[in-house]
């Protein structure tokens, strides 16, 4: 007996004469093609005109609303060092509570998870507490 004779009897060749690490590599390989072309149609998809003239409207909206955000934040600034300058006790009070309000709400949100409600099982059809 030759060795793929013996080989063939063992079972590591199929009939058309591959191994078994041959056809996971092709099927890994049509897998991945298939996954790059769905990809590519969704980049299309995605790219299209309209697509792209959105979110370019979006990008623009955002960086004016930014661009605002940060010249009432400058603003704001600019008051609070005032008020810190003439009122230092009370400025120290307003740091001290605004520190301990963030702290409170980052631990009250920081381990919760969102709950997921247990289905109720129906009731026994004879039970005296099923819905009329």
């Amino acid at each position: 007996m030759t060795n793929n004779e013996t080989s063939k009897k063992m079972g590591s060749w199929d009939e058309d004469g591959t191994t078994g690490g041959e056809k996971l590599k092709n099927k890994v390989v049509k897998y991945l093609k298939e996954g790059k072309n769905k990809l590519l149609l969704l980049e299309d998809r995605i790219s299209g005109g309209k697509n792209v003239e959105k979110l370019m409207g979006e990008v623009g909206l955002s960086k004016k609303k930014l661009l605002k955000a940060k010249q009432t934040f400058e603003k704001y600034e600019k008051k609070a060092e005032q008020y810190i300058e003439k009122n230092p006790k009370k400025a120290v009070a307003i740091a001290a509570a605004a520190g301990v309000l963030v702290g409170g709400l980052l631990s009250a949100f920081k381990g919760k998870k969102p709950v997921q409600r247990k289905k109720r099982r129906p009731l026994p059809a004879n039970s005296t507490l099923s819905k009329e």
